[in-house]
């Protein structure tokens, strides 16, 4: 019967500890985008629309959208036609 080396065991190791790292590298980057995504929520930026004074021709003011309305006064949340949350 043979026996394994010990080098060839601490290279397996150091094989998959570097593939676990780069696992957690990306979950991390990844639960990062969603945080970055759920601080925005339902605001109106975060649902795809601009706060402006007047919407122009190929914008439309959302206003019984399921969103914070976060524009203050007589702004409105404005959204391109064909864009926003589904």
């Amino acid at each position: 019967m043979k026996y394994k080396k010990a080098s060839d065991l601490s290279i397996n190791v150091i094989i998959i500890t570097a593939i676990a790292l780069l696992v957690l590298a990306v979950l991390a980057y990844l639960l990062m985008g969603a945080m970055d995504r759920g601080s925005q929520g339902t605001k109106c930026e975060g649902v795809g629309g601009v706060c402006q004074s007047e919407c122009s021709g190929t914008e439309y003011p959302v206003h019984n959208a399921p969103f914070d309305g976060d524009c203050s006064g007589d702004y409105n949340c404005c959204m391109r036609f064909g864009t926003g949350a589904e």
